[in-house]
């Protein structure tokens, strides 16, 4: 499997997975990705690292816009 493929249904079954009701519905994502995992764990490991990167990133961009707006409070 491509990579990019990998890492387009490792996030939709992270947004499914956040977006699950009962445990069931978890579960269920569980064995999804568990599937995933076992049809090409070599793809798995790269699509789950960028993942990992990615928010990573996205937590550095948030605390710095944070910081931005306590120095900006300050300065007013």
């Amino acid at each position: 499997m491509e990579y990019k493929e990998m890492i387009d249904k490792v996030k939709a079954l992270a947004a499914q997975n956040r977006a699950a009701k009962s445990e069931e519905d978890k579960a269920e994502v569980r064995r999804q990705m568990d599937a995933l995992k076992e049809s090409d764990p070599k793809a798995f490991a790269v699509a789950v690292g960028y993942m990992a990167k990615k928010t990573e990133e996205r937590v550095k961009e948030l605390t710095m816009a944070e910081k931005f707006g306590e120095v900006t409070s300050m300065l007013s």
